[in-house]
């Protein structure tokens, strides 16, 4: 068990075989970082996760992942979006830091913990368990542990009351990448 490394482009993903993807610096008021979308044109086979009960598939021919990394934060937002573009969830990371570069080369050290939200507003934190591992295994210390639990907290807070800023970012990149997105598409498949 270690913290793992994990980059904004989804390179080594195996599910995934044929995709299209789109990067961006962005600034929104005081905010800043790197958007990426990608569209997963392919897969091998679904993902579908469970949440208490609930089956929900994340991941499919013709769906779209579009991640905010965000500087000077410790979470890194993902939201999933199926083949008619409907919301299924956003997907919060617990980082130890993220590094801001350009051209799908930002990244983050994963916390192990992480926060889903899905489309009907349900709300849970995963890998708690983890999280206390990497504690007990000495792989992060209490003070890593400390930031995890309270931005967690603090995170979960806001998405109950329907205030966590970067939920009306992904509105925003979404739209602006996907549109940027299917010009690209459009051009390539344009013929004489």
């Amino acid at each position: 068990m270690k913290l793992e490394k994990k980059y904004i482009s989804k390179e080594n993903w195996k599910r995934v075989i044929e995709k299209e993807e789109i990067y961006r610096l962005f600034r929104y008021r005081e905010i800043e970082g790197e958007a990426s979308l990608l569209k997963i044109k392919k897969v091998k086979e679904p993902l579908c996760k469970n949440y208490d009960g609930l089956n929900v598939k994340l991941a499919d021919n013709g769906y779209y992942w579009l991640q905010l990394a965000i500087s000077d934060k410790n979470y890194w937002i993902t939201a999933m979006y199926d083949n008619n573009k409907n919301l299924i969830q956003y997907y919060i990371d617990i980082t130890k830091e993220n590094v801001i570069e350009k051209n799908g080369k930002s990244y983050f050290y994963d916390m192990f913990l992480d926060i889903v939200q899905l489309s009907d507003g349900s709300i849970f934190l995963l890998d708690e368990d983890e999280l206390l591992e990497a504690l007990n295994n000495k792989v992060i210390d209490k003070s890593d542990y400390a930031l995890a639990c309270n931005e967690s907290g603090k995170i979960k807070k806001q998405l109950e009351k329907n205030n966590f800023e970067p939920i009306k970012m992904c509105e925003i990149y979404f739209k602006k990448l996907l549109s940027e997105l299917e010009k690209k598409e459009n051009s390539i498949n344009w013929k004489v």
